[in-house]
C-alpha cells in the first residue's frame, strides 16, 4: 500500500512539471515613447526578448514619398539589452510615419511586425519636384498654399508637400506675383511677350474660382522694358498695394486708379532723405504701411498718412513683420524688435544670420550657417529657436544635447513654409 501511494507521489509531480508554463522565448514590443518626436530625438522601446535582434523601420505613410523611408538595425541602437532599446530617429521627410518593428535581418527565424503610429515635427526637408523663390509662393494655412513658376500656378492642399498646376497660362506668357484674399479674391500679375513685335504686355488677372481660370482686370503696362509685378496686396477686389521690378509702388482704387505711393501719401515725398526707390512693403491693412527703401539705412512706417522713419546702422532689405503690436526686423547680421507697431526698435540679436522667420509674438527661429574646420567650401547650416520673443536663443542640432529633447504632445497645429524645400512644423 506504502509503495502504491509513493508511485502515485510521483507521478503526480511528474505531471505538476510537465505541465508547468515556461518563459516564453517570443520577442515582444509593448510600446514605443515618446510617438511625437523630431530628428536627432532618442525613441526608446520596451518589450521583452529584446536581445534577440530587431530592427525599426520609419516608413512614410504617404507612399510618395517610401523612397526616403529609413531602417535602423539593433546594432545601431543607442543602447539596448532584453527589455529596453534606444534608438536615434533619422531625418524623414513627411510629419506622418508608421515605425514597424520587426525581426533584424541578422536576428533569429521567428517571425513578428509591430506598427506605430508617429507624428514627426521639427525642420522637415520637402521632396516635391517644384523649385519656388521666396516670393513665389504664398501660405494661407498649415495645408494650403499657392505657388507658380513661369507661366504657370500651382497648389498644394496636403501641407506643401505635393504640388498640382491649376493654371497654365498663354504662350510666351509669366506669371511675376500672386495674392490669395480668399477662394473668391485671387489675384496675379501676368506678363505676355510677343516675339513678332518685342512687346511686353502685362496685366492684372482676377480669379473668382481659387485660380481655375483667369480674366484680365487692367493693364500695367506695354512697354519694351520690364516692370513685372513682384509683390501684391489686396484688401478686396478692387483694392491694393503692388511693387514692380523697377522698385515703384503704386495703390490701386476701384481696379481703375493706379497711383505712385509718393502720390498717394504726398507727406512721402518731404522725407529729409528726399523721393527713394521702394525695395520692399508689408501692408497690415489701406493705411498701415511699412517701406524698406532701396540701397538706404531706412524703413518708413505710413500711419493714415503720418510718416515716420527709422535709421539703422546697416542697409535694410526686407520688411519687418508684425503680430499686432509687436514686429521683428532683420537688417543684414542683426535682428530688431518693436513692441509699438514699428515706431521704436530695438537690436535683440547680432551674429552670422542667413534667414529668419518668426511664427507668432513669441516663436521664431533663425538660420546661421557654420563653416566646419574654417573650411569656406563646407558649410553645415544649424538653426536657432527663441519662445520668449528673442530673450534667449536655443541651438538646435543634433550634435547638441539640448536637441535631444523630446516635444511635448502639444495638440497646437502649427506649420510654416520656411522656403519651398523647408517646411517647420511646431
Amino acid at each position: 500500500m506504502k509503495k502504491i501511494i509513493f508511485i502515485s507521489c510521483i507521478i503526480l509531480i511528474s505531471c505538476s512539471k510537465d505541465n508547468q508554463v515556461l518563459p516564453s522565448t517570443k520577442t515582444e514590443i509593448i510600446d514605443v515613447t515618446p510617438k511625437r518626436v523630431k530628428y536627432g530625438d532618442t525613441i526608446t522601446l520596451t518589450g521583452k526578448n529584446l536581445h534577440k535582434g530587431i530592427q525599426v523601420n520609419f516608413m512614410h505613410e504617404n507612399t510618395d514619398f517610401s523612397f526616403y523611408n529609413r531602417k535602423s538595425e539593433y546594432y545601431n541602437f543607442i543602447s539596448h539589452n532584453d527589455v529596453k532599446s534606444k534608438i536615434s530617429v533619422p531625418q524623414l521627410t513627411h510629419h506622418k510615419i508608421n515605425l514597424k518593428v520587426s525581426n533584424s535581418d541578422y536576428g533569429n527565424d521567428e517571425k513578428f511586425n509591430t506598427v506605430f503610429n508617429l507624428d514627426y515635427y521639427g525642420i522637415i526637408a520637402l521632396k516635391h519636384n517644384r523649385d519656388f523663390f521666396t516670393n513665389q509662393y504664398q501660405v494661407i494655412n498649415h495645408n494650403l498654399a499657392f505657388g507658380f513658376s513661369k507661366g504657370k500656378i500651382y497648389k498644394s492642399t496636403n501641407g506643401f508637400y505635393n504640388w498640382d498646376e491649376i493654371y497654365s497660362g498663354p504662350d510666351n506668357s509669366y506669371v511675376s506675383s500672386i495674392y490669395y484674399l480668399d477662394q473668391n479674391n485671387f489675384w496675379a500679375c501676368i506678363s505676355e511677350y510677343s516675339t513678332s513685335t518685342g512687346v511686353q504686355k502685362i496685366n492684372m488677372y482676377y480669379s473668382i474660382n481659387e485660380g481655375k481660370d483667369f480674366k484680365p482686370v487692367f493693364q500695367i503696362g506695354s512697354t519694351y522694358s520690364s516692370k513685372k509685378v513682384r509683390k501684391m496686396k489686396f484688401f478686396s477686389n478692387k483694392n491694393g498695394y503692388y511693387l514692380n521690378d523697377n522698385n515703384e509702388m503704386f495703390f490701386v482704387a476701384n481696379n481703375k486708379t493706379i497711383k505712385n505711393i509718393y502720390d498717394h501719401f504726398p507727406d512721402l515725398s518731404t522725407l529729409p532723405f528726399g523721393r527713394k526707390e521702394i525695395a520692399d512693403f508689408i501692408a497690415i491693412h489701406e493705411n498701415l504701411i511699412y517701406l524698406t527703401l532701396h540701397n538706404t539705412n531706412y524703413l518708413v512706417k505710413i500711419d493714415h498718412g503720418k510718416i515716420i522713419h527709422n535709421s539703422f546702422n546697416q542697409k535694410t532689405s526686407k520688411a519687418p513683420s508684425f503680430f499686432n503690436n509687436i514686429g521683428y526686423l532683420k537688417v543684414e547680421n542683426t535682428i530688431y524688435k518693436s513692441e509699438n507697431f514699428g515706431d521704436t526698435w530695438n537690436k535683440i540679436y547680432e551674429g552670422d544670420i542667413d534667414k529668419i522667420k518668426f511664427f507668432n509674438k513669441n516663436t521664431g527661429i533663425l538660420f546661421k550657417y557654420n563653416f566646419i574646420n574654417v573650411n569656406p567650401l563646407i558649410r553645415k547650416d544649424i538653426f536657432f529657436r527663441t519662445t520668449d520673443g528673442g530673450k534667449t536663443w536655443i541651438e538646435h542640432s543634433p550634435s547638441k544635447s539640448s536637441f535631444i529633447e523630446t516635444h511635448k504632445n502639444d495638440p497646437t497645429d502649427y506649420s510654416w513654409l520656411i522656403d519651398s524645400k523647408t517646411k517647420y512644423i511646431e
